[in-house]
């Protein structure tokens, strides 16, 4: 792991709106340790630096953005196709809901796999038909399903390497994110 500088301790510190004591808590240190560090009157041991930054970047007790949860952020409204459902109607779906992605879902809720705007452009370069395919012939592989209290941390971290994750609660698919999602969740 590589850290900032310990010179700028204090600034990321206040923007996690942490006082030296609540910091000096969180690292099992004093306050005036955590004083003398930001006036630069004493260099930390590494294990006291690697407290410190853990508790700077990964504390998640002050920064509202990191207490949120895939059920505080998903749209609950699952837009899906059916597996039978021709590639046409899916195309319709996605452009009338403004939607780039969704699951392929069966009448009980499994899910088969996804259709992309991405996938949609590669069948378009193809000429294939798409009145006459279905949703299940040509799907990618489903999208992620992770529990609704997962931290968005998680979930960025998640969306770095998927369209979208679907949130499944008791077997039950109860919402999807994008990363749209994620963007909304920082603004209120």
């Amino acid at each position: 792991m590589i850290f900032p500088d310990l010179k700028n301790i204090k600034t990321i510190r206040k923007r996690q709106n942490l006082t030296q004591k609540e910091l000096a808590k969180i690292c099992n240190v004093s306050q005036s340790t955590i004083a003398k560090i930001e006036r630069g009157k004493i260099v930390p041991s590494y294990n006291i630096a690697v407290a410190i930054f853990n508790a700077l970047f990964f504390n998640r007790r002050k920064n509202k953005e990191d207490t949120k949860t895939a059920y505080d952020i998903m749209t609950k409204s699952v837009i899906s196709a059916l597996p039978n459902e021709s590639l046409n109607n899916c195309i319709i779906k996605m452009t009338k809901n403004n939607i780039s992605q969704m699951p392929v879902m069966n009448e009980s809720g499994i899910v088969l796999g996804s259709i992309t705007e991405e996938l949609l452009l590669d069948i378009a370069s193809k000429n294939i038909d798409v009145e006459n395919t279905k949703a299940v012939e040509v799907c990618d592989e489903a999208f992620p399903i992770i529990p609704p209290k997962t931290d968005i941390k998680a979930i960025i971290e998640l969306l770095k390497f998927n369209k979208a994750l679907l949130v499944g609660s008791r077997g039950k698919v109860v919402g999807i994110i994008t990363k749209a999602d994620v963007f909304k969740s920082y603004d209120g």
